[in-house]
């Protein structure tokens, strides 16, 4: 009678052994499953970003070796400008969300706040064609809605911090939008941005 028991135990075991190394190996197969798809999507978002920015000759590497990071060397306007207002006009790439959207007399100027915000803020304020301003407008809707930009810079300068209710210094940079493409939320553009320093 106690073998039994001890048999009855043994195969209760056994079985509840087997049942949660299948119930664990099919949730690490839909791990790896919904790791692979979400690495294929941001290789795939990678080779458009990659082609997009290619396409326009754009400049992805301005942020390089600025400074201004916390505890770092101060950000000056002076260190910006040669890096945005380029004297040979090839525009540069930067990732953003959208603050605004205001019309103008010749089209739509949006407000651009820039990501990753890791250094002083630099928000960009471009005058965009309007079918630009109307794809953005189309994903109001979308609080994560992230943008790669390409703009041609013509000016840079300080603005009051204070005034936009943040911290440390804020530069935005003036221009003209020469195109955008969605990007999809923060963490696609940080893993993205390794990929397009040159």
């Amino acid at each position: 009678m106690k073998n039994r028991r001890r048999y009855a135990v043994v195969a209760f075991l056994a079985v509840a052994l087997l049942l949660a190394w299948d119930h664990w190996q099919r949730h690490q197969a839909e791990q790896w499953a919904q790791e692979a798809q979400k690495q294929r999507m941001l290789d795939d978002l990678r080779r458009r970003v990659t082609a997009f920015v290619a396409g326009r000759d754009a400049v992805t590497d301005w942020q390089k070796n600025l400074g201004g990071a916390v505890g770092g060397p101060s950000l000056y306007t002076a260190d910006l400008q040669p890096r945005l207002v380029r004297p040979d006009r090839r525009p540069v790439f930067f990732y953003a969300r959208v603050r605004d959207i205001r019309r103008e007399a010749d089209g739509y100027a949006v407000q651009f706040e820039s990501k990753p915000r890791v250094l002083a803020g630099v928000d960009f304020d471009l005058l965009c064609p309007a079918d630009l301003a109307a794809e953005i407008m189309k994903n109001r809707s979308d609080l994560l809605a992230e943008y790669g930009v390409i703009a041609v810079i013509d000016d840079v300068r300080i603005e009051d911090a204070q005034a936009r209710q943040e911290t440390g210094k804020v530069f935005v940079a003036r221009g003209r939008c020469v195109d955008l493409m969605p990007t999809g939320p923060d963490g696609l553009s940080l893993s993205l941005s390794w990929a397009l320093d040159k």
